[in-house]
């Protein structure tokens, strides 16, 4: 009776697109003729609210079906010609899997709620997708003589269960479970006829599950989101938003000519983009035209006829639920105008394997038509519900079909977003570089990496070229440098940079247009939690920037102590960043043994590249003289949690010597320096602090060297450029144990205090400040020696040089 798909011997089959548009017509036809039946039944004969019931039981199997087509039917056909038939075979099988799985679910739901309609569509989902699953299939590769019969069957089968029920009185639900039972045990008896497992199984491995599921997420927060937001609507809204969604149902009910057009069309496209393959934008365009010109052309009158209908068909059709679905008409006909602008964008996605582009577009999309629609339906009921679907509509495929008129025209992808196997960097030997940074000269407040970025823009080698990217104000002003705000500066022959205002959409577009110019070899961002890195990585996931390999620098922030601070906020954002951060295959660049250590217990898999920041090798600042009366301290650094001074002013409360304390810095946190200003309060008449303000960078040194010693109790560093700063200066340090330098500061005559507590501290600055000026003076002088012998062996390294072998 039917034909084996296993004598294709590869997708794309025989005959003409044209004659597969006719076959693909006429099966979509027969579907649509058996589900217009069962709802017109349905609709005039149940109130809206059992109306409701259905159309969420009709839209469970719509989602269902859909997401299958998405995730595991478009997979088999989206490939070049080649594909082996077993890879159709082992399809049914996961169809299967995924229908039971759904059904399952589905009937407790029913069941809890004491819908028949729901159980009904539950226990049929299986054989139901099945069905749907072997129709596309035999559709894609032109077998539309199986498809056709099958249709017939299904077709037969709910127009006799409709008419029994105009001869004699039989309950719309009843008919309704004729129409699931006849296409599930169609669906089983034509995939036992041709072979193909009917059994629940997966069988694809992890890169193709995550494939899968990439395009199953895509569905759900894209085109499936409609279907999500009728079940959230009938949540949210109760018994008045299952009438709604009975409402909407109605008029959709209506739309069922123009849902057998748009039915027809989305079976064909990916077929057709997958044979087509348009790579230039002038070729999308005139692809995705022709498709679009096509679509519309046949979908607009068909909608405008539907608009136009006398009060007696659609009293006919719906019997009183007429009333409530007419004033719905017109703005579902904008939406159906619209659809197959998006489906094309979507489809082309499908093609060229975007799944990280397409999932990006998803995520902002499809939250926010579930919202609208929700928000929409409660506030204004079905007129407000629909209303809000056209605005998406209109939104949704200006975004599809501009995004695939961008989307890069390669086949396999690696992780980083390149193709595999290939390069996209010109035949050239220039290395190019993507680089982001928060903060960066003329600005100083940024610390550490401030410095360590602008040493590797001035010291890159003359075949390496670099883009960076960083804010157009200091670290904690919202005051812009002048004029730089929106401008590419030439820094050097190899670097120029963009000042960027977050807040200036014409600035990112400046900033964009550049980059985009020319594919990147590399991405390296500094920071994993910077706004600027974030957007960063996801452009490189989505490829809207062409770049071969990514390189993070957390710059200290996944030691203990850093995480330790905001810590269920960042326990929540890594555990969905992690995933991609993966995916992308990304590697890391630590400042030292420490840092890598730290990278690897948060990201096991991670491979890491350990380069030292630039260091200052000129000779030691020398001390100034010995220094009569109470002990000098200075704290020169950030005001903020991870540098601890809160620790330093604590313990100063329980010291018995006489000391001076002068902090510099800039202050980061208004908070936190509030509860150090409270512990400024309570210190001893003993102790004098004094706050003075944030330090040039030309002026650390020489403040440094007229201090005794440096007091820095941070919860963690990656590097610690101020505390080799402090050593070039010949100021001893006092410092806790979580940087790289707990020797080096040991050597020079420093303390590592060790617990880390209030307690612990004061007993170390009680012991140097019971030494003599003279004492204190000596440990300055070896301090400043212990640092001239460690420069001898420090040598400084680029790190975008390395990265090249590295990445």
């Amino acid at each position: 009776m039917f034909g084996r798909v296993r004598r294709v011997t590869r997708l794309g089959g025989e005959g003409r697109f044209g004659a597969r548009a006719l076959a693909a017509f006429s099966v979509n036809g027969l579907s649509s003729i058996g589900n217009l039946v069962v709802s017109v039944t349905v609709a005039r004969g149940e109130p809206l609210a059992r109306l409701g019931q259905f159309a969420l039981a009709l839209s469970i199997y719509v989602l269902a079906t859909g997401l299958i087509r998405t995730s595991i039917t478009e997979a088999v056909l989206a490939p070049r010609p080649g594909s082996r038939p077993a890879e159709v075979g082992a399809g049914a099988g996961r169809a299967c899997l995924v229908g039971s799985v759904t059904g399952g679910a589905v009937v407790v739901v029913g069941a809890v709620l004491g819908s028949p309609y729901l159980v009904i569509a539950g226990l049929a989902l299986p054989g139901l997708v099945l069905c749907d699953y072997i129709k596309a299939i035999n559709l894609g590769v032109g077998q539309t003589r199986v498809a056709l019969v099958q249709e017939c069957i299904w077709t037969g089968c709910s127009v006799a269960a409709v008419l029994s029920a105009l001869l004699a009185p039989v309950a719309p639900v009843v008919v309704f479970g004729a129409w699931a039972a006849a296409g599930a045990l169609t669906g089983f008896g034509v995939a036992v006829q041709q072979d193909y497992p009917v059994l629940p199984r997966w069988g694809l491995d992890r890169h193709d599950t995550r494939v899968a599921g990439n395009f199953a997420a895509q569905f759900l927060v894209t085109i499936g989101s409609s279907q999500v937001a009728l079940s959230a609507l009938a949540a949210a809204g109760g018994v008045v938003g299952v009438s709604i969604v009975g409402a909407i149902g109605a008029a959709r009910t209506i739309f069922g000519p123009v849902t057998l057009l748009m039915a027809t069309l989305s079976s064909l496209i990916v077929p057709y983009l997958a044979r087509a393959r348009p790579v230039t934008r002038r070729a999308r365009l005139r692809t995705t035209g022709l498709v679009n010109a096509l679509a519309v052309g046949l979908i607009a009158p068909a909608a405008l006829a539907v608009c136009l209908l006398p009060d007696g068909i659609g009293e006919a059709m719906l019997g009183a639920n007429w009333s409530a679905a007419r004033p719905l008409l017109l703005l579902l006909a904008v939406e159906a105008v619209l659809a197959p602008i998006a489906t094309v964008g979507f489809a082309g996605h499908r093609v060229q394997g975007a799944a990280g582009r397409a999932l990006l577009i998803g995520c902002v999309l499809g939250p926010m038509r579930i919202l609208l629609f929700v928000s929409g339906g409660v506030l204004y009921g079905a007129q407000g519900a629909v209303a809000a679907l056209a605005v998406l509509a209109a939104l949704t495929a200006a975004c599809w079909w501009l995004s695939y008129l961008t989307v890069d025209a390669s086949g396999g992808h690696s992780a980083a977003g390149r193709p595999s196997g290939t390069t996209d960097s010109p035949a050239c030997s220039t290395y190019r570089v993507l680089a982001t940074v928060g903060a960066f000269e003329p600005g100083f407040r940024g610390g550490g990496p401030v410095r360590s970025v602008a040493w590797i823009a001035d010291t890159l080698p003359a075949d390496i070229e670099l883009l960076l990217v960083t804010a157009d104000h200091d670290l904690g002003c919202a005051e812009p440098y002048p004029e730089l705000s929106g401008r590419w500066i030439r820094r050097n022959d190899e670097c120029d940079v963009f000042y960027l205002s977050p807040k200036s959409l014409p600035g990112w577009l400046r900033a964009a247009r550049r980059i985009r110019s020319r594919p990147l070899d590399l991405l390296y961002v500094n920071s994993l939690w910077s706004r600027y890195s974030i957007v960063a990585i996801l452009a490189a996931a989505s490829r809207l920037v062409r770049v071969r390999a990514i390189l993070v620098a957390p710059r200290g922030e996944l030691l203990p102590g850093s995480l330790g601070l905001k810590r269920p906020k960042k326990q929540a954002f890594l555990r969905i960043w992690a995933p991609l951060l993966k995916r992308l295959d990304v590697r890391w660049h630590a400042c030292s043994e420490l840092e890598r250590d730290h990278i690897r217990a948060i990201f096991p898999w991670a491979r890491v590249l350990v380069v030292g920041n630039h260091v200052d090798t000129a000779e030691p600042l020398p001390p100034t003289g010995p220094n009569p009366g109470p002990l000098r301290l200075v704290f020169i650094s950030r005001i903020s949690a991870s540098k601890n001074l809160a620790l330093v002013l604590a313990a100063l409360r329980d010291v018995t010597q006489p000391i001076d304390f002068d902090v510099f810095g800039p202050l980061q946190d208004a908070r936190y320096w509030a509860t150090c200003q409270d512990l400024m309060r309570q210190l001893p008449s003993h102790v004098r602090v004094r706050y003075l303000g944030a330090l040039p960078p030309s002026a650390v040194a020489p403040t440094f060297s007229r201090y005794d010693a440096f007091v820095f109790p941070t919860i963690g560093e990656n590097f610690g450029h101020v505390i080799i700063q402090s050593l070039a200066a010949s100021c001893p340090v006092i410092c806790s144990d979580h940087t790289p330098w707990s020797e080096l500061i040991e050597r020079a005559r420093g303390l590592v205090v060790r617990p880390l507590t209030a307690t612990s501290l004061a007993a170390s600055l009680d012991q140097l400040a019971g030494m003599s000026p003279q004492d204190r003076f000596q440990a300055r002088q070896e301090a400043g020696e212990a640092y001239r012998k460690w420069r001898l062996q420090n040598a400084n390294r680029n790190v975008l040089d390395e990265a090249r072998n590295f990445c």
